[in-house]
């Protein structure tokens, strides 16, 4: 150190001032290089912590996946339970396609402490079972014999062999018996356990707010520690409710919520923004227009339901109509399949063949007038199309064409039920997109069965049943289901005319949302929401 001190002494000024450059040269380089090569050999990785706020419209009503329909307690109800893929461990079908037995996981869990078993499988699924819960998943667990063989095992057994059986036992949310096993079926819309739930999904409820009129502005949940897959990143899931899709897009404009889904493409606007993601996936659902010869005699006409078909002008329908993110409906389809295929020249649309069936037709029935009214929900985009539909039927000869605005919560039981429309818009959204039984089979003709156009093909129903059995090879499936398009398309009894992706906006803040989840319905968007993350750190590889 004296030897140094001595050495400065000696330098003159000059000397002291090139030195100091060079020793801050030196260590400016030192720092960079280190920099540099942290970049280079570091990475960022996901760490837990952070919010997320979802946006949601409406309100939860009971967060119960069986007994409740309502989107928002779907929703919420995806991240709170689990549904039975995650929770089983193994699985076999016995020879006779209809006996499926099913061993659960080891040290399952709800996230009040209780183990999760067998028994809490096979409640829910007689509770789906039991009309008075008037649940959505009843279809499929008709007739479904469950019988508990221990606390980790049970067998199912179906009436009929069913293809698509795997999918719904995947898709089942499981409740908790201890939380719902006393109360009658009736009354388990009462239990205020629907809005402080008990799951073993990722999250938990932590807490709700209101105002004083009742209406809840938010829903928190937090990491549930009791989780059997591997741990949320985020730390909190807020859900905040909206009244409209304009109140959420100001909300995301000004960054007060994180992330929005939508079935509608209502966001064009938040395109531009920067710091938003608009993600579109496919999700097999189609839009058509089901003519009811129930109804209108004159709909038993096929040459008049092919000349409704081919006056609407589909592609400008899904350009034009649907701020270009619809995807008109091939003759050769039911749905859109590929997203990725633009050339979509497949088109029925010939309004000149159209106006000259409708006026042949007339000549041969002299003082006949064609009238139709046509029912569409109370949502803007469908009554946009509605008044496009009826200007191309009015085009081509229809004497009059009438317009019915439903607003949506009474569709099902004043339209729908009674089958009170000669033609319906209206949206189908395919749980099992091979499987047209629910919409098409025409055992499906009369409420509760989904048949909007009281559809009659013997041929048809037994390819449908061919189809959903588990006789044949994939390709005899397939062959089945390109056949039985084709006979549904050639007797016109619905004008298929779009399908829509579903759409997911989040801000620049979240990441690890997956663009490749597979989308039934909207609440599967949280397939694997214990990957998102908000927070992240960097570590040396």
């Amino acid at each position: 150190m004296h030897r140094l001190k001595k050495l400065w002494t000696s330098l003159t000024n000059t000397e002291h001032r090139f030195v100091v450059i060079a020793l801050v040269v030196f260590a400016a380089s030192s720092v960079a290089w280190l920099a540099i090569n942290v970049r280079e050999r570091s990475v960022f990785i996901p760490v837990a912590g952070g919010s997320y706020v979802e946006a949601l419209i409406g309100q939860p009503i009971a967060i119960n996946p069986i007994i409740s329909s309502n989107p928002a307690d779907q929703d919420i109800s995806r991240i709170i339970y689990s549904n039975l893929d995650s929770l089983i461990n193994d699985s076999r079908i016995e020879s006779d396609d209809r006996t499926y037995v099913l061993k659960l996981k080891e040290d399952l869990f709800w996230d009040d402490g209780e183990t999760l078993t067998s028994d809490d499988v096979i409640f829910t699924i007689k509770t789906i079972q039991n009309p008075d819960a008037r649940s959505t998943f009843s279809r499929p667990w008709h007739g479904v014999v469950t019988e508990r063989i221990s606390d980790l095992q049970l067998k199912l057994t179906l009436p009929t062999p069913y293809a698509f059986f795997n999918e719904t036992i995947a898709k089942l949310p499981v409740i908790p018996r201890h939380i719902f096993g006393a109360i009658p079926t009736a009354n388990l819309k009462l239990s205020t356990y629907n809005l402080e739930p008990v799951g073993s999904g990722p999250y938990r409820f932590k807490s709700f707010s209101k105002r004083k009129d009742g209406f809840i502005t938010n829903y928190r949940l937090v990491v549930n520690e009791r989780y059997h897959g591997s741990k949320p990143f985020i730390k909190n899931f807020v859900f905040e409710f909206y009244n409209t899709h304009d109140e959420i897009i100001d909300a995301l404009r000004f960054r007060r919520v994180d992330g929005f889904g939508s079935m509608t493409p209502i966001m064009s606007s938040l395109k531009t923004a920067s710091y938003l993601n608009l993600n579109r996936l496919p999700m097999p659902r189609y839009y058509a227009l089901f003519l009811n010869p129930l109804s209108n005699s004159k709909l038993k006409i096929k040459e008049i339901r092919k000349a409704l078909t081919e006056a609407i002008d589909t592609k400008t329908i899904a350009s034009d109509a649907l701020q270009g993110e619809a995807l008109p409906i091939e003759k050769k389809s039911l749905y859109y399949h590929e997203p990725n295929n633009t050339s979509n020249n497949d088109s029925l649309f010939n309004p000149s063949e159209a106006k000259k069936l409708i006026e042949d037709w007339k000549k041969r029935n002299k003082d006949t007038n064609l009238e139709l009214n046509l029912v569409v929900p109370n949502i803007d985009f469908l009554k946009q199309i509605a008044e496009r539909v009826v200007s191309s039927w009015r085009s081509i000869g229809v004497d009059q064409a009438e317009i019915r605005v439903v607003d949506s919560e009474h569709l099902i039981n004043d339209v729908i039920k009674p089958r009170g429309y000669d033609a319906l818009l209206f949206g189908n959204v395919l749980e099992h997109p091979d499987d047209l039984f629910p919409f098409w089979h025409s055992s499906q003709r009369f409420y509760p069965g989904l048949n909007l156009s009281l559809y009659q093909n013997t041929e048809a129903d037994k390819l449908i049943e061919s189809i959903r059995q588990k006789d044949g090879s994939f390709d005899e499936r397939t062959n089945d289901l390109a056949k039985l398009t084709s006979l549904i398309r050639e007797d016109y009894p619905a004008v298929f005319l779009f399908s829509l992706p579903y759409f997911y906006i989040h801000t620049d803040r979240l990441n690890g949302w997956s663009s490749s989840t597979k989308i039934i319905n909207p609440s599967d968007r949280f397939e694997n929401v214990a990957e998102w993350y908000i927070e992240q750190a960097r570590t040396i590889e």
